[in-house]
């Protein structure tokens, strides 16, 4: 089990190397994902898995898709990972977020008015934190270790790329100037 830190050497957090990308990937995902199910479930009636007694809600579908994506990222490091995690997490949590009109109301109405609106701002905040975590700097030095050692990584799965390299290197100079 790892260890946590003490609080008294707790830092601010370090941005990881790719996490606009990433959270920017997490959202389009979201989006396709509650766009095609609004598509499909207009094409096809609005189909019922589960028979008469039960209904398997597309929100369980994106739990479970949300927690896959968790568990990889909490499992593996390797270099797909993280895209893989953002796409699969945007999937879950657009098939979690479209059926809000089901969780805001008495008589679980999936077409609820508000649930739109809800929909809408909730892909809205996603979108602005995207921004947000493009424009998070780094400040230390740490953090750009950080970026550096998360790139450099990537390393044991495949030929980093010059691009890469300048990446690495720039980080690191950041790193000693600070």
């Amino acid at each position: 089990m790892a260890r946590l830190p003490r609080w008294t050497t707790w830092h601010q957090p370090a941005p990881r190397a790719n996490a606009g990308a990433s959270v920017l990937t997490f959202s389009l995902s979201c989006t396709v994902t509650i766009a095609a199910t609004r598509a499909y479930l207009v094409l096809t009636g609005y189909p019922q898995i589960g028979g008469t007694v039960y209904h398997v809600a597309h929100a369980l579908w994106g739990g479970l898709a949300l927690v896959a994506a968790a568990l990889l990222l909490l499992s593996f490091s390797d270099s797909w990972v993280e895209p893989a995690a953002a796409v699969l997490g945007g999937v879950g949590g657009g098939l979690f977020v479209d059926e809000v009109g089901k969780f805001i109301t008495q008589k679980n109405d999936y077409f609820f008015p508000l649930a739109a609106t809800i929909v809408y701002l909730f892909l809205v905040l996603l979108a602005a934190t995207a921004v947000a975590i493009n424009r998070y700097g780094r400040s230390t030095a740490r953090a750009y270790l950080h970026a550096a050692l998360e790139l450099a990584a990537h390393a044991a799965d495949d030929d980093l790329s010059n691009a890469q390299r300048a990446r690495i290197n720039d980080y690191l100079e950041h790193a000693r100037g600070l």
